[in-house]
């Protein structure tokens, strides 16, 4: 037999223990639920760093850009005005001696620089306003007749480059703004007067894609573009491989291309012509009735 002490003693002495195996258990979730706190916090702060060591990087290379565009727009910008501005001085410098076959000729280079400039400002103020966000008005566009007008000013301009149009009369109207849908076709055939040979023709095409879209191409028979840099050629500065050093460019005309295509829900891309060359197409979608904005 036991006497009460010893049994309230035993009690006791398991209370206790009862007692600091509970302490225990709440000590070791209090400091797990700190090393889980911890844990979260330091995830929460590495991925801040991780989110501000992007946006220093994106600044840096925002900051580069902008002096690789300034570089090269002041470059490209003081090379045409030496051109116009020699031009024209060596036809007033040489008024009376010169004769009119020189003197139209060194007009043609004024003209031609002239239009370098033009097109230049066309392509960054166009580029801004859409990077700016402006709002882009759309309306139903003959594309076919676009095209035709294109190529016949073009046609004017360079009599010894040969254009050949292939579209038809049956084209759907397109939900488009015109005036980009010209500045796509001339710069992407001011490409082609850069890189492929000047007796090759340049051959624009347009058809029906089903019945939601239109495809406009320009084909050329140049050295092409290597397949892993299809995608670059679109950004903004990138200058393929394939372009000789003496070709003057920003490489900002495809940038501006797709921008324009894209602001009118269109796409674009490149593709290699068995025959050799490059064939660069473009789509714009079928205009609806009422459609516009």
């Amino acid at each position: 037999m036991y006497d009460e002490s010893h049994v309230i003693g035993a009690s006791w002495v398991l209370q206790d223990i009862s007692g600091l195996k509970k302490a225990e258990e709440d000590l070791t979730r209090a400091r797990d639920e700190l090393e889980r706190r911890v844990q979260e916090r330091t995830a929460d702060l590495e991925a801040s760093n991780r989110q501000k060591d992007r946006i220093v990087e994106e600044l840096r290379r925002a900051n580069e850009a902008k002096d690789e565009f300034l570089g090269l727009l002041s470059h490209e910008l003081r090379t045409s005005m030496m051109l116009i501005y020699g031009g024209i001085k060596a036809v007033r410098r040489m008024s009376g001696r010169i004769n009119e076959q020189e003197a139209v000729s060194l007009l043609e280079d004024v003209e031609q620089e002239t239009d370098t400039v033009y097109r230049m400002i066309e392509d960054l103020l166009n580029l801004a306003r859409l990077e700016l966000g402006e709002q882009l008005t759309t309306e139903p566009v003959l594309v076919q007749h676009v095209i035709r007008r294109f190529a016949r000013s073009f046609g004017e301009s360079r009599p010894e480059r040969e254009i050949v149009v292939d579209v038809s009369d049956e084209l759907a109207a397109a939900l488009a703004e015109p005036t980009y849908v010209e500045q796509v076709l001339r710069n992407l055939v001011s490409n082609v007067e850069k890189y492929a040979p000047p007796e090759s023709p340049i051959e624009l095409r347009a058809a029906m894609n089903g019945g939601a879209e239109i495809i406009i191409s320009v084909l050329d028979r140049g050295p092409g573009i290597p397949e892993e840099e299809r995608d670059a050629v679109f950004e903004r500065f990138y200058r393929s491989s394939q372009i000789p050093k003496r070709v003057r460019g920003m490489g900002m005309g495809l940038t501006v291309c797709r921008r324009l295509v894209e602001a009118q829900r269109g796409r674009i891309w490149l593709a290699p012509r068995e025959e050799g060359g490059l064939e660069v197409s473009f789509t714009l979608p079928v205009a609806r009735d009422g459609s516009g904005n």
